[in-house]
């Protein structure tokens, strides 16, 4: 056993160090970009478009999985401070949040796609389902469903042996499988099919004459689907890696394992789900380098911002104090 012990440790430590530094800088840069997405997607230019609103939907959701997954992993695996230790019901509301939000941000993306393809179809028809209206249902029937699902977290989840685990080693199992299944096998599927089929859409678009007041939207449409495309291919390399090694955890839960083999499996799980959990914080980043259109919101955002604190701080050098003399009334 002495001879695995450095080994141990010394995985113990860099796993430590890596939520107490990396986590947090994932997180600080996570949300920041979201927040700075929200702000983008709401002005005037961008928020008319329907694919507009499902990534603001998606932001949101990040925002939070970000707060319910990557910030219990600093506090925890970083700091050793057990939250759940002192408040048993957070082992049942942090992994159900944490899995509603991560699930929907992914979910309304897919629907991003789904919309990119409807919207550059040259049916008419089609195209009516690329409409606020629709968008804004679908959001919420989409929310309404992920919480329904992921209801079984509430249930199984429990304050076990000093953390948070299933009750059940049959349960895990299904989790493991679940999110293997939908979360990183059918929802990235979905993504390429209606990838493939946008950009069939916009190259036969292409071939149309296309008046020139609607010229400004179709560049907005292009930028969006190149935005999508690149977030699609980001999110199969930063997830899939933690889904696989998640399901062979669950397939070899049962068997007997030494130490070294314990500590190393935990170790590279840590390691994968940090690497997933920057997909909740990267998009603005994609559509900063990405999206010339992001870019330019952005820069207005950034200008208004600057000449806001300018005009503050030239306002407060300028403005004279008022003497207490001239405020006294003449007798």
């Amino acid at each position: 056993m002495s001879t695995l012990s450095p080994l141990i440790t010394t995985l113990i430590a860099v796993a430590a160090e890596l939520c107490r530094s990396v986590s947090i800088i994932i997180f600080i840069f996570g949300q920041i970009g979201n927040i700075l997405t929200i702000m983008v997607f709401t002005q005037k230019s961008l928020r008319t478009n329907t694919c507009s609103l499902y990534i603001l939907a998606s932001s949101v959701s990040n925002i939070v999985a970000l707060t319910f997954g990557m910030l219990f992993i600093i506090l925890i695996n970083g700091y050793g401070i057990t939250l759940t230790a002192r408040a048993p019901i957070l082992c049942k509301i942090q992994p159900y949040l944490f899995y509603v939000s991560y699930f929907l941000s992914s979910w309304f993306i897919m629907l991003a796609c789904i919309d990119r393809y409807y919207s550059s179809h040259r049916s008419a028809e089609r195209r009516q389902f690329s409409r606020p209206l629709i968008a804004y249902r679908l959001i919420i029937f989409t929310t309404i469903v992920s919480f329904l699902v992921h209801i079984h977290l509430i249930i199984y989840m429990d304050f076990v042996k000093n953390k948070c685990a299933s009750t059940s080693y049959y349960y895990s199992l299904f989790v493991y499988s679940y999110y293997m299944a939908v979360y990183a096998v059918m929802t990235p599927v979905i993504y390429i099919i209606f990838g493939i089929l946008t950009i069939r859409n916009v190259n036969q678009s292409r071939r149309a004459i296309v008046p020139r007041q609607y010229s400004r939207q179709r560049a907005i449409n292009t930028q969006i689907i190149y935005m999508l495309i690149i977030q699609v291919i980001s999110f199969i390399c930063l997830t899939a890696p933690y889904a696989i090694f998640d399901l062979y955890i669950g397939l070899t839960y049962q068997r007997v394992k030494s130490l070294e083999r314990l500590v190393i499996e935990a170790f590279i799980q840590s390691v994968l789900l940090l690497w997933s959990l920057i997909n909740s914080g990267i998009n603005f980043y994609i559509y900063t380098l990405a999206g010339t259109i992001f870019r330019k919101e952005l820069t207005k955002i950034i200008n208004k911002i600057l000449t806001f604190i300018h005009m503050k701080r030239h306002f407060t050098r300028t403005v004279t104090p008022i003497n207490a003399f001239y405020l006294k009334p003449k007798i």
